[in-house]
């Protein structure tokens, strides 16, 4: 119950008491922040994606983004980095321009080609899921350091993965965080683990799997990393054909450890940059009683 509360109050929570727990979920405000948390979690085996905060940019915005995550890959191939990019299509502008931010992007992932850095697509909300979709699909036709993610909730997604598997892509899947109607989305959270399941098992057991297929298996549940390892070994797929996948800051460090140290691959997803408020609060609103803890603190109490 406090949990719930603390989660209800947490808007109202002054931004100093949230940033002193942000630090857990964002690996700061500039590049050089996220390049020591991604340092960090490669000397623990540990791979990483690096996000910039923000959606919704203008034309203007959507330039400096561009510049911004070039630096990032210049930074990531000099300094030795295991680490890859993610992008959102609306970060470089695209409900102003699709043309427009599908060049800022495929600028971005031509560069990132030649400094050896994987560029991923980040999914947002359903008005964006066709759009995101053409774009991977034209830019896999010239490069091969891209990939896409797909959110398990949507009731579409099982399709467009088969037509992936057809592709010989490399998926990011995840369950999803936007609202969405229930005529699109499964709601319960059994019904979107479900589809979560039955869609990774039919994307691993594609026969394409042999080609160039990835599956990145994006979840902290963690009954589905349990579950999919359990079938990752019944199948003896291979480990170069899926890796598991966290976003930083939630408490899973120890089925991490125990994953890394039976030789499984994990990559852990690397938000930086001035949006953290944001970002920050829907992380907390996903663990209760991180939210609680904050709650405490701001009235004083002790965690």
């Amino acid at each position: 119950m406090l949990g719930k509360m603390a989660v209800w109050i947490l808007p109202l929570v002054p931004r100093p008491v949230v940033r002193g727990v942000a630090s857990r979920y964002v690996a700061g405000t500039t590049i050089n922040d996220a390049m020591t948390t991604v340092r960090d979690l490669n000397d623990k085996s540990i791979r990483a994606t690096i996000d910039i905060l923000g959606e919704d940019s203008n034309a203007n915005e959507a330039d400096s983004v561009l510049t911004e995550y070039m630096e990032i890959a210049n930074k990531i191939k000099a300094l030795g980095l295991n680490s890859g990019i993610s992008v959102k299509p609306s970060h470089f502008a695209a409900q102003e321009s699709e043309g427009e931010a599908f060049e800022r992007i495929k600028k971005l992932v031509n560069h990132c080609a030649d400094s050896g850095v994987f560029v991923r697509l980040d999914m947002e909300s359903s008005a964006l899921t066709d759009l995101t979709l053409d774009y991977y699909y034209r830019l896999a036709k010239d490069f091969s350091n891209i990939g896409i993610v797909m959110q398990a909730y949507l009731k579409r997604t099982a399709n467009d993965m088969k037509k992936l598997a057809v592709a010989r892509a490399n998926v990011r899947l995840c369950k999803g965080i936007y609202t969405e109607s229930a005529t699109i989305a499964y709601k319960s959270r059994a019904d979107i683990k479900a589809n979560y399941m039955e869609i990774a098992r039919s994307f691993l057991a594609q026969s394409y799997l042999k080609d160039n297929n990835f599956l990145g298996i994006a979840t902290h549940d963690r009954e589905i990393i349990q579950e999919m390892d359990d079938f990752i070994t019944k199948r003896q797929i291979s480990t170069d054909k899926f890796e598991f996948q966290s976003l930083l800051g939630v408490p899973i460090d120890d089925v991490i450890r125990k994953m890394v140290g039976k030789g499984r691959f994990w990559r852990v997803y690397v938000p930086y940059g001035k949006e953290w408020y944001d970002y920050s609060v829907r992380r907390l609103k996903e663990n209760p009683k991180i939210a609680t803890y904050v709650i405490k603190h701001m009235f004083g109490g002790k965690a």
